[in-house]
């Protein structure tokens, strides 16, 4: 009962994060740089390290649950890294229009979160990009959480 409560609390917390980072999530161009803030955090670039503009639609898999793709415009620097990516709730024509580099669209051979992750690193966690890799990470995880509770009943027990 404590251990699903335990649960309970820290799956309404993550939520309640989640929903407070994107409801004061802004993007504004401030002076010669563009500026993105969310939650009282604050990251910055200057416009000039933003070599190119890509949007398309990328596929995140999932094992178990069906996959689901959106918009996404990703701010790529001159070495090929994405500095910050914006989903499909952002007016991407228009930040492009703000800061003045035209739009791209993603490469044909971009189709899912992992391939995005590949061309552009930085784009997205290894989490979202290794759908395999997060259900191992899950059963590893599921391991340890049951070993310990096994600890403690058996130490207490």
């Amino acid at each position: 009962m404590i251990l699903m409560t335990g649960v309970c609390v820290v799956l309404l917390a993550i939520w309640i994060m989640s929903s407070a980072w994107y409801s004061t999530a802004e993007l504004t161009v401030d002076g010669g740089n563009l500026v993105y803030r969310a939650l009282g955090r604050q990251k910055k670039w200057p416009l000039t390290a933003i070599k190119r503009l890509v949007r398309g639609k990328i596929l995140v898999q999932m094992l178990k649950a069906p996959s689901y793709a959106n918009e996404q415009l990703m701010f790529i620097d001159s070495s090929g890294r994405c500095l910050l990516r914006l989903g499909p709730v952002w007016s991407h024509t228009r930040i492009a229009h703000a800061i003045g580099i035209p739009i791209e669209a993603t490469p044909m051979e971009l189709v899912t979160a992992g391939d995005a992750a590949r061309t552009y690193p930085g784009s997205y966690w290894w989490l979202v990009a290794h759908p395999l890799g997060r259900y191992f990470l899950g059963m590893g995880l599921g391991v340890v959480v049951i070993g310990a509770i096994v600890l403690v009943i058996s130490v207490h027990g």
